[in-house]
This record gives structure tokens, sequence and C-alpha cells, in this order.
């Protein structure tokens, strides 16, 4: 069974679930209580797929205190791209002093030692490289309102880029050329930069594109093609995917390598 932990945000019960792999997947009608997202289901249904799942309430999750619904019945939950998209569609004041409580205390001491210790130091072997990967990621999330901002006012392309590029120079002092390029949420923490497999929701993230986009023009780049609610990788994609097994999910995801992917993308997005 997967092991429950229980969060408490000001006041707020906040249950999070901890899948096989030991990460942990937040409760959603929790996460959007706090965050003042009254429509749940409507939250839920801008994520992608990847970002959320829902679990069958089994006797003992009720008896962990996950949930007081009825055995057999589903719980929505969401992993940590879909809790970071869920934090940046709420425009309660709350959500920033909760996106720092996760990040900086929750989260490092969960992976840490499995539970949430309030009171506990953060170790000292490991938290610049994470703090480096945290920091990463807000980029990205900047870095992706700003382009989607700049796309619905009709840029494209290299001049899309140099607008973001620009506005994050002047208006919060990042030099996107001074840190790691392309920064998005690491998958698995033992796999090296140069092997990555990353979803299209990543993709897209690195891209300032939604996931559809990208799987859009990975069909009309003859890498993937539809078969029934499933994307399949075609003969012309060798070398550049594979079939990861994500907990949670029944069947394994099509996962691209990240830096191979990613120059076909760029090629085909500065052409269009």
């Amino acid at each position: 069974m997967q092991e429950i932990v229980p969060f408490d945000f000001q006041g707020n019960p906040v249950r999070v679930i901890k899948d096989e792999r030991g990460e942990p997947w937040w409760t959603a009608v929790d996460v959007c209580r706090v965050l003042g997202l009254d429509q749940v289901s409507r939250a839920l249904s801008r994520l992608d797929n990847d970002e959320k799942t829902t679990l069958t309430i089994s006797t003992g999750h009720i008896e962990q205190g996950l949930s007081d619904n009825a055995p057999g019945t589903s719980l929505n939950l969401v992993n940590e791209p879909g809790l970071y998209r869920l934090i940046l569609t709420s425009r309660k004041p709350e959500a920033k002093a909760f996106s720092r409580w996760v990040t900086h205390d929750v989260l490092p001491t969960i992976r840490k030692t499995g539970s949430y210790v309030a009171s506990q130091e953060p170790t000292p072997s490991k938290p610049a490289l994470r703090d480096v990967a945290q920091r990463n990621r807000e980029i990205a999330d900047l870095a992706q309102s700003y382009s989607t901002l700049y796309r619905v006012m009709g840029l494209r392309g290299q001049q899309r880029f140099v607008a973001v590029e620009t506005v994050l120079r002047a208006r919060h002092g990042i030099e996107l050329d001074r840190i790691a390029p392309l920064p998005c949420p690491v998958q698995y923490p033992d796999t090296t930069i140069a092997d990555r497999l990353v979803s299209p929701t990543e993709l897209g993230r690195a891209l300032g594109r939604k996931a559809v986009e990208i799987n859009r023009t990975l069909e009309n780049l003859g890498l993937q093609t539809r078969q029934g609610k499933s994307w399949q990788p075609t003969d012309k994609a060798n070398g550049l995917w594979e079939w990861v097994k994500i907990a949670m999910h029944h069947a394994p995801l099509l996962r691209w390598r990240e830096n191979a992917i990613l120059e076909h993308l760029q090629r085909r997005i500065a052409t269009h």
C-alpha cells in the first residue's frame, strides 16, 4: 500500500500519497481548497494526463486518513508538475506562500525522510542542487507565462523568444545565457541530462508550448502517429524515444530523449 503523509498548511489539511517510487501525489481537493479554486473538476481539466491521476479508495486508505469517502470510490491526485500548474492558476494571495512552503519545506524533507517534520534542518549534502533545480523550474514557468502572452499578441518563433528573453532580463534580472538551458522538472534523480526521458508536457514547458501543440508537431514531423487514444512512435523516430512505466499509470507512456528531440522541435518551431 502506498504511504500517506499528512501535512498542514496554515490550518488546512493537505494530504499526500507517496507512490512506489517515493514520489508525492497531492490530493487535488485539498490543494484547490488552499488555493481558492472552488471548481476542482474545472481546475483539473486544465492539466495534462501525465500531471494527474485517480486513485481507487481502499479501506486501508480510509484508516490512514487519506479520504472519508466509501471504499471503491475515486480520489483525484496531482503530481508535482500538476501542483505547480494549479498554483499558477490561483489568484489567492496565499498561493505564493503555499508554493514556497511546498518547495522550500515539504518536498526537500519528504524526499529525504519520507515524512514531514517542520523543525528538521535541511540536509547539507544536496540542498544546493535541489535549490538550483527548483529555481530553474520557477524560471521555466515564468518564461512559459510570458511566452503564452506574447503568442496571444501575435509574436512567433525567434521574435517571441527574444521578447521573452528581454522581459526576463529587464523585469526580473534573469540572464538566460547564464543559467542551464531549457529547465524543466527532473523526472528521475539517477538519470543524466544527456539521456533524460521527458514527456510532451516537459517539452512544452521548455519551448513555451502546450503539450497538445508538441504532440501535433511530433505528428507533423512524422515521429509519432495517433492510434485510438494513444500516440505511437514511427520508424522515423527510432532512437528518439522509449516506453516508460510510470507509477499509478496502468500502461507504459511514450517518453522522448530530451536533447535529441528538442533539436527536431526547435528547428520545426523556428520555421513556423
